[in-house]
C-alpha cells in the first residue's frame, strides 16, 4: 500500500516570496514573544503554568532572557522563514527558526497585537524549504 503524501495547509506552507506576503521589516518590528501558559510546566513571564496534556513543553528560561526570544522571532521573520498565511494586520501566522540550537515554530496570537507563542518543532514537521532558510539565518540565543 502506498503512503499518501502529507497534506500541507496554506498556513503551514513556507512563503515562496516572503517580501510579497508582508512587509518583513515592519512585521519583525511589531512581533513580540509572549509565550503561552499551555506550554509551560513552570512559572514564567507568561503567567502561572496550565499545561495542556497534548502540548509540547518549553524548557525553563529565566525571565531576563525573554527579550532574546523576541529577537530570535524577529530575526526569523526578517530572514523570510514565514508562512504564506498572513493574519489581519499583516503579520505572518507561522514563523520557523532556532533558539539555543533548538527548532521552534511560532504562531501569531489574536491578542495582544503582534504577540506570538512558540513551541519546539522537529525538522520533519517543518514545511519544505524551511530548513534552508533557517540554516541561513543567524541563530537566536541569549
Amino acid at each position: 500500500m502506498m503512503r499518501r503524501a502529507k497534506r500541507v495547509s496554506k498556513a503551514h506552507r513556507l512563503a515562496a516570496e516572503p517580501d510579497a506576503v508582508c512587509d518583513l521589516v515592519d512585521a519583525a518590528n511589531r512581533a513580540t514573544y509572549v509565550g503561552s501558559i499551555e506550554h509551560k510546566t513552570h512559572r514564567s513571564p507568561a503567567g502561572d503554568p496550565r499545561p495542556r496534556r497534548d502540548a509540547s513543553k518549553c524548557p525553563v528560561l529565566p525571565a531576563e532572557r525573554w527579550p532574546s526570544l523576541t529577537e530570535a522571532l524577529r530575526g526569523a521573520i526578517r530572514s523570510g522563514c514565514i508562512s504564506d498565511a498572513v493574519d489581519p494586520g499583516g503579520l505572518p501566522r507561522y514563523v520557523w527558526g532556532r533558539f539555543d540550537g533548538e527548532l521552534y515554530e511560532a504562531r501569531h496570537l489574536s491578542t495582544p497585537d503582534g504577540a506570538y507563542k512558540a513551541y519546539p518543532a522537529v525538522e520533519i514537521d517543518l514545511p519544505d524549504g524551511a530548513m534552508d532558510r533557517i540554516d541561513r539565518e543567524p541563530e537566536g540565543h541569549g
